[in-house]
């Protein structure tokens, strides 16, 4: 790719967007590139007769530029009504109709099932022309897509967007000879297989450090090993509860009534939203509480007599912060020291450690463990609703390290889970830089600014309609994460 040149030479294309243009390519409506758009059908509910495959804008891959039928709708359509429908493999499918302003229509994918299928109402199919390629014609069209050259062919209606079709297939495109075509589309399509792969291998990544990060959590602050050397403890005892098993002989296991001051949950005010203003008081609900801390963008606010006639569950710092109910239950962290003022709803638990006796970090770590998580899953009570007792609560059974390891443990995980969301951050950079670079590659290719046809000359054939997939060549293994996780733990505590 870095022998790639532009071309020989370029004309004026006599549009604005698109610049100059090599030479001996032509510019042409868009409209030329395929027969008539013919519009799908919603049909009516299956009845077992007359049903077929309905492909939605759901089942749009837009990722990928294809479509996913891995849980296909199937709708009633008569067989006068679907046949001049039907979907044929190398169609292209228009997003004509929808809803949304932060995603516009006019997305295009390509059907590559051999499914008998028709299409949503909300859905045209394009048929590309012989002289045309229709992964070239794809690629045009997602350029037009990713540069929202789309938009300004859209009519906004009261919750819906509609394509004039007519103004889009009336947009002006650069369209090379036909053998050309093919040699981009095959440049694209192998460049874009490499870059999905690489993608994947970097999501696959981040997952598994996500694993290694509960892993170590665990192994830390349950004893598995000792923090100071990465190695186990010299002495280990029964802890007498089943999911902990064995702990170090020196630690102690208490119920958590023993090592905290209050537990409490507050209430929604009365008026609920209506109540709430610009700048007043934190009100803490579960949507605040996360295991990596407190996010306070768009946090409620109240006003400050209601904060100080809420008096018994005003949050201080250092608290641990438990969501007792709902999707995000048992989700945990501790209160900053900057925060200095507010409250909590009755979705969320204080917990006041006593500071003695252990650490707020450490309390909010050990809860954090998919041990406690199970623990906390089984816990639940409550027929309408998921839901946490405080009583459940101070039942816990907690591991309490001596005081002074206890803050060399907390330090030793905060420092080597610094470095483990340090590697995944730095995956997810990549990942945001790769997804920006494969939609500048596609859009200079398809523009002409980039001459491919050698680099493409020397690419295998391939089948344009089979689906190579996205799975990662390598991917890290666990004993390797396994391994440079503990030596994080090493660092942190030297």
């Amino acid at each position: 790719m870095t022998a790639m040149q532009p071309y020989p030479s370029y004309r004026n294309s006599g549009v604005d967007w698109l610049g100059e243009v090599p030479e001996h390519w032509v510019v042409r409506r868009l409209g030329t590139t395929t027969e008539r758009l013919v519009t799908g059908t919603w049909g009516s509910d299956p009845t077992g007769r007359d049903d077929i495959v309905c492909v939605r804008v759901a089942d749009f891959d837009r990722r990928r530029l294809g479509v996913n039928l891995r849980r296909p709708t199937l709708r009633s359509v008569p067989v006068g009504e679907r046949q001049r429908r039907l979907l044929k493999q190398g169609d292209l499918l228009l997003e004509k109709s929808g809803g949304g302003d932060l995603q516009p229509v006019g997305v295009v994918v390509h059907y590559k099932h051999d499914q008998e299928a028709v299409t949503s109402n909300f859905i045209g199919r394009m048929r590309v022309r012989r002289q045309h390629n229709a992964r070239f014609v794809l690629y045009l069209n997602s350029v037009l897509y990713s540069i929202r050259l789309t938009v300004r062919s859209i009519k906004q209606t009261t919750g819906i967007q509609n394509l004039d079709v007519g103004a889009y297939f009336s947009e002006s495109v650069p369209l090379p000879p036909l053998s050309e075509q093919r040699a981009i589309a095959r440049f694209l399509d192998d460049s874009d297989r490499r870059i999905r792969r690489y993608i994947r291998a970097k999501e696959r990544l981040i997952e598994l450090l996500k694993e290694r990060k509960q892993a170590l959590i665990h192994e830390a602050v349950t004893g598995r090993i000792d923090a100071r050397t990465g190695q186990p403890y010299p002495a280990y005892k029964d802890s007498g509860v089943e999911w902990l098993g064995r702990v170090p002989a020196h630690w102690e296991v208490a119920a958590l009534r023993h090592l905290a001051t209050k537990f409490g949950s507050g209430v929604t005010p009365r008026g609920g939203a209506t109540v709430y203003e610009a700048k007043g008081i934190p009100l803490l609900r579960s949507q605040n509480v996360h295991f990596d801390g407190l996010r306070l963008e768009g946090v409620a606010r109240i006003p400050p007599d209601l904060h100080l006639a809420l008096k018994g569950t005003h949050v201080k710092p250092r608290d641990v912060l438990l969501n007792i109910t709902g999707a995000s239950i048992g989700r945990v962290c501790t209160v900053p020291d900057d925060l200095s003022d507010a409250n909590v709803n009755q979705h969320v638990c204080i917990i006041r450690p006593r500071s003695e006796r252990i650490l707020p970090e450490l309390l909010a770590t050990f809860l954090s463990t998919r041990g406690m998580q199970e623990t906390i899953e089984l816990e639940q009570v409550g027929a309408s609703r998921q839901g946490l007792t405080l009583d459940s609560i101070r039942s816990f059974k907690v591991f309490v390290p001596p005081a002074l390891e206890q803050a060399i443990i907390v330090e030793a995980v905060r420092g080597a889970l610094d470095r483990v969301d340090l590697l995944a951050s730095a995956a997810r950079r990549l990942i945001t830089l790769l997804h920006e670079y494969r939609t500048r590659l596609i859009a200079d290719v398809v523009t002409g600014k980039l001459d491919v046809r050698e680099a493409a000359a020397r690419l295998p054939e391939t089948d344009p309609l089979a689906d190579n997939g996205d799975r990662a060549d390598t991917t890290p293994t666990e004993s390797n994460l396994h391994s440079a996780t503990h030596d994080m733990m090493k660092e942190a505590s030297a």
